[in-house]
């Protein structure tokens, strides 16, 4: 009798037992999301600049619209599947690089911390690569740009016009092998100065043949010019210095450049810049004094010695960014062949590892692409910038 009640407690005991695990299993956690909660507000995108497309890493896009947080560790903001890099944010607006991925349609959106849903911008996007080849052309000796984006090109004793879409055709004959600098000036206009020579030739808006303009003085070895916003025409070359032709026809020399190489020319902001090779290399200025084209002092805006790896190489070319920077290209260097002087002298590479080919000379488009034509290699490329360039005084 007494094992039989034993065994019933025992058995009790363990209901018991398991009746108490039971109750602490089924016990729920605290809730992770509160049900209370409304959360940050949506938020919105109502217009994207650029609007329809930029260069994968490169281009600053602006995306506008509201309920974004002012904290930019807070914003993300996605092109396709990849993240792009904030760089400012307001309630109204984030300003991102662009995703660095090549895509001809991609959705952009934006999550925003605390926010339940993410948003997405209404249209495709394009994200372009930032360099392409452009026009089919055999080996180049130099480019000018019109202001309806055309593109000319000089492949041996002749000029090719390509046009936005990269259609080429023959635009004129040259009567010499090789230009070393082309330009359009007034009325539409190419300019060609034949390579280490005293002459500079005119080739009517519309092509044709080309047509001596002007000899610069006997002796002197020309190869590189520009116009300023007078229609002064500055070159210098080999030897001889730079010399200066005005609008009214008259030659003469100017600045302090008679014992030194000059290797580009360039009109920018109130300047005539200079940049030279063997034994003094660099870029110069000259402060544009007059409307005849006097000129100030020789000042060294930049010395080559200065220019880490690149110092090693001759400058082939050089322009500048509506912004200031200066782009200068390094003769027979690759990778990397474009270097960018920022205004306080800083450097860095253009595009560090992207660009493996040679750089002879170059021309800024009137957007955001600069073209380029390749040294002892066939065509031309266009570099997407992200940016404009400066203005070409002799283009309309």
């Amino acid at each position: 009798m007494n094992s039989l009640k034993n065994k019933f407690a025992i058995l009790v005991t363990a209901w018991a037992i398991l009746a108490a695990l039971s109750a602490c299993n089924n016990e729920e956690p605290a809730a992770i999301f509160d049900p209370n909660a409304t959360g940050a507000l949506t938020p919105e995108i109502t217009a994207i600049e650029p609007a329809d497309s930029a260069v994968a890493g490169v281009s600053r896009v602006r995306v506008i619209g509201k309920n974004f947080s002012p904290n930019a560790g807070e914003n993300f903001v996605y092109f396709g599947t990849v993240p792009a890099v904030v760089l400012e944010t307001s309630s109204t607006q984030l300003t991102v690089v662009a995703a660095d991925t090549v895509a001809e349609n991609v959705t952009i959106r934006v999550i925003v911390q605390n926010a339940f849903l993410p948003v997405k911008y209404a249209r495709p996007y394009a994200l372009k690569p930032i360099s392409i080849p452009y026009g089919k052309v055999g080996l180049v000796n130099a480019v000018a740009m019109d202001a309806q984006e055309n593109l000319y090109v000089s492949p041996s004793g002749t000029v090719v016009k390509l046009a936005p879409d990269g259609q080429a055709s023959a635009y004129a004959t040259l009567g010499f092998p090789t230009a070393s600098t082309m330009r359009i000036g007034p009325g539409g206009a190419l300019y060609v100065q034949r390579n280490n020579n005293i002459r500079l030739y005119q080739i009517a808006a519309g092509g044709g043949t080309a047509q001596e303009f002007f000899r610069f003085p006997a002796g002197v070895s020309v190869s590189f010019f520009d116009f300023d916003e007078n229609g002064n025409i500055f070159g210098g070359g080999n030897s001889g210095g730079l010399f200066v032709r005005n609008s009214s026809g008259a030659i003469r020399s100017v600045g302090q450049y008679a014992s030194l190489v000059i290797r580009s020319v360039r009109v920018f902001n109130g300047y005539v810049y200079v940049a030279t090779a063997g034994a003094q290399p660099g870029v110069w200025r000259n402060q544009i004094l007059a409307a005849d084209g006097a000129l100030g002092n020789n000042e060294l805006y930049f010395n080559w010695a200065d220019a880490g790896e690149f110092s090693a190489a001759v400058i082939s070319d050089m322009t500048f960014a509506e912004d200031g920077d200066m782009y200068v290209a390094a003769e027979r260097k690759q990778p990397d062949p474009i270097l960018v002087v920022h205004p306080d002298g800083s450097t860095e590479a253009l595009y560090k590892g992207v660009l493996k080919y040679q750089v002879s000379n170059f021309v800024w488009g009137n957007d955001q692409y600069l073209y380029v034509n390749h040294e002892n290699a066939s065509g031309a490329s266009r570099i997407a910038m992200g940016k404009n360039g400066a203005r070409y005084f002799g283009r309309q």
